[in-house]
């Protein structure tokens, strides 16, 4: 679970009870170690995510409580702008909304820029640009919330 007003992502059960993985404590990280917590995602071996919005950047912690960090402030692959909702695939790949550059960027565990998706256009009859946000997976497939609109896409 992520905090933007406590800056840090505590590890907690279905009733919000902190749970404690051997080697890894139940708090991950606090104020220093991320600046502002937006979205966060465990792959089915053991790792999580948490995107950074406020240092533009993807955290990875493996399943022993190793962290490691990847991406910079930009527009170029690999690079954000207000990264918000991360997700894996079923295959490890690692989903990031990159909300400000209006695209989803893909990439392997080890921060492997692998493709992206961006949309130039507005939204639909709207004036409105696209802002990925939110992103999870059901059943292989991709669901995306926007920013600015209440909709969510598959």
């Amino acid at each position: 679970m992520g905090n933007h007003t406590g800056h840090k992502v505590v590890v907690v059960e279905h009733n919000l009870v902190p749970l404690n993985f051997p080697g890894v404590p139940h708090i991950v990280c606090t104020y220093g170690d991320v600046d502002f917590p937006s979205g966060v995602a465990g792959s089915l071996d053991g790792d999580l995510c948490v995107a950074d919005e406020a240092r533009n950047c993807i955290h990875m912690w493996d399943n022993i409580g190793s962290r490691r960090c990847f991406g910079t402030s930009g527009d170029g692959e690999g690079q954000f702008r207000s990264p918000d909702g991360v997700a894996f695939d079923g295959d490890g790949t690692l989903y990031v909304a990159d909300t400000d550059n209006s695209r989803i960027q893909t990439f392997r565990k080890d921060g492997t820029f692998l493709c992206q998706w961006k949309c130039e256009e507005t939204f639909l009859d709207t004036e409105t640009p696209w802002r990925p946000h939110g992103l999870a997976f059901k059943n292989g497939e991709l669901y995306v919330c926007n920013y600015n609109r209440i909709r969510v896409f598959v």
